[in-house]
């Protein structure tokens, strides 16, 4: 199959293309942040926003436990895109960052390149000894490593300070990947499963959260995924009482008075899957690396 093909348009700062022909999709809106100018799509459309019923077959409790943290990030839209910030490309239901090396953008970038669609949409990237490399026959250029993650985003962002071709075309890519195939999606969700699975470990070995019920843990995995506040902020919050309804309070609170709209957003979630049943019901357990049931 040959490389998918984009025709681009924009309409009152918006910024629009069409794929071999088909019909027009939305990338995203301009905007300029700090000198630096970018898109953003917070676009929500039916089927594409993350659900976790949907996958609650194949990642059982952990489908409802990233749930709130993608609510924050992108209302669970699955082709959430900013390129305005510091970052240079910030994609996923989860705000994957590209900044960061072997972070989670990356990873997820990694295992998409292994879909059998990459070279539709990415016709020169390719994996080479787990890394992203740039080869376009006649030259190729490793993007990233354990160090530094610079010559991806320049691939995916040249100019930060202006919206390029070329930043157009990495938008257009990953947000119509996104939107038409279900194995994208299905990467989205397992890496942030696989992401929260491992930092709960983490977080258990700094906190000991043995025996600590899910609800409050899901709130510390929050706080570090949006990195809102210090450990040593969250520790004086678990260690000033033994009351843990107290405790969860605190946790759900800290930043509010900069972050209130991801806080209502974060106490809406945390209540809807209480009150479903699928949040409150099991605590961590240190010997399991799971959460088990109460």
């Amino acid at each position: 199959m040959p490389t998918i093909q984009f025709v681009f348009s924009n309409q009152l700062n918006k910024q629009y293309a069409t794929a071999d022909g088909g019909p027009r999709f939305y990338i995203g809106s301009d905007v300029v942040y700090q000198g630096n100018h970018g898109l953003s799509n917070l676009q929500q459309i039916a089927n594409l926003v993350y659900n976790p019923a949907t996958y609650e077959t194949e990642f059982g409790f952990w489908a409802n436990f990233i749930y709130p943290t993608a609510m924050c990030e992108s209302r669970g839209s699955f082709h959430c895109l900013n390129t305005y910030d510091r970052a240079a490309f910030t994609f996923t239901f989860m705000q994957y960052a590209a900044h960061v090396p072997n972070g989670d953008f990356v990873t997820y970038l990694r295992r998409l390149l292994q879909l059998p669609k990459a070279k539709d949409y990415f016709p020169f990237l390719e994996l080479r000894n787990g890394f992203i490399w740039y080869n376009n026959g006649s030259s190729a250029k490793q993007l990233e490593d354990a160090a530094s993650t610079q010559g991806l985003m320049n691939y995916l962002n040249p100019d930060k300070a202006a919206l390029d071709q070329q930043e157009l075309i990495s938008s257009a890519r990953m947000v119509h990947w996104s939107q038409n195939d279900s194995a994208n999606r299905e990467l989205q969700v397992n890496c942030a499963v696989e992401l929260f699975k491992k930092n709960m470990k983490q977080y258990n070995t700094r906190y000991n959260l043995n025996g600590w019920p899910d609800y409050i843990c899901q709130v510390i995995c929050d706080i570090h995924h949006q990195g809102r506040a210090k450990s040593s902020h969250i520790t004086s919050i678990l260690t000033a009482t033994t009351n843990r309804q107290t405790i969860y309070t605190n946790l759900l609170n800290v930043g509010g008075n900069v972050y209130a709209e991801r806080i209502r957003t974060l106490k809406a979630a945390h209540k809807q899957l209480m009150d479903s049943g699928k949040l409150g019901k099991k605590v961590y357990n240190t010997a399991a690396g799971d959460f088990v049931n109460v």
